[in-house]
């Protein structure tokens, strides 16, 4: 099937969390919060066409239910009050965020018409991947749907997802909950088809690498997405490459000394500091 784009720009995206006391807050960017989502078959990319994303940027965006298209949540028919449906495989993945599913059983059922309003409901199990990694999930929403705009108004999730402990990332077990609300907006200049039409709407191998920046290492890099970074020092950090859930790699990046003022340093004198970091490996 042929790639279909979304576009949007987000005016908010941010997220404030605590962790053994800490508190943490990322953000996306000013100059990032323009969006692609690139839907091909049953995989969702995201992207920003005005630069690479950050590892948090693309974790923040991309989140249970943002990454599916909503006629996907719908039975795609004419349907009587009481029918049931099953949801195919492509908007179970995408609306929970999984890379593959192996079982689902996720149903649909249209409840009733209320106030000219049609009420759906969707409830089901699903066991699936995500990098690699087994989740179980459960899951239970509501839809709204407005026949006169033909669009999905209002949908609330409540999932709970138990996720294995992966190379790069810690299992968990944890219910979330999730409400969205769509309506027509009357105007949307930032998304309009004079401010996107120059720039790639398409999730080329550039689009999609991601940008490291240490602070504390005062260094900055873009990398592919299977690279994740396992610890950040001021002279040191520690990436992995994860590929469908296999550790293939491990790059250490080490700060040099600090040189003086007639100090150089030569290749020769790099290579055998090299030869002696690596002996016998």
């Amino acid at each position: 099937s042929a790639a279909v784009g979304l576009v949007r720009h987000y005016s908010t995206a941010d997220t404030k969390f605590n962790l053994k006391n800490t508190d943490f807050k990322q953000t996306v960017r000013d100059d990032r919060r323009l969006v692609v989502l690139q839907t091909e078959g049953d995989s969702a990319t995201y992207f920003s066409p005005l630069g690479p994303l950050s590892r948090e940027e693309l974790e923040l965006l991309d989140t249970q239910g943002a990454g599916v298209l909503p006629e996907l949540l719908l039975p795609g028919k004419e349907m009587k009050v009481g029918e049931t449906w099953n949801l195919t495989d492509a908007a179970v993945i995408r609306l929970l965020s999984l890379d593959a599913v192996h079982k689902q059983d996720v149903v649909g059922k249209f409840d009733e018409i209320r106030e000219g309003i049609a009420i759906l409901s969707l409830e089901g199990k699903a066991s699936g991947a995500v990098g690699g990694v087994a989740s179980e999930l459960a899951l239970r929403a509501k839809i709204n749907v407005d026949p006169k705009q033909q669009l999905l108004t209002w949908l609330a999730i409540s999932i709970n997802e138990n996720r294995a402990i992966g190379h790069a990332q810690p299992g968990y077990d944890v219910t979330s909950r999730i409400r969205m609300l769509t309506a027509f907006a009357d105007s949307a200049p930032e998304i309009s088809d004079e401010s996107i039409s120059k720039l790639p709407l398409v999730a080329k191998a550039g689009e999609t690498l991601l940008a490291f920046r240490s602070e504390k290492g005062g260094f900055e890099l873009v990398h592919d997405r299977r690279w994740r970074v396992m610890n950040e020092r001021y002279d040191s950090a520690i990436l992995r490459m994860i590929d469908r859930g296999e550790l293939v790699a491990q790059c250490n990046i080490a700060k040099l000394k600090n040189f003086g003022k007639d100090e150089k340093l030569t290749l020769d004198t790099f290579q055998g500091d090299v030869k002696t970091a690596l002996e016998k490996q």
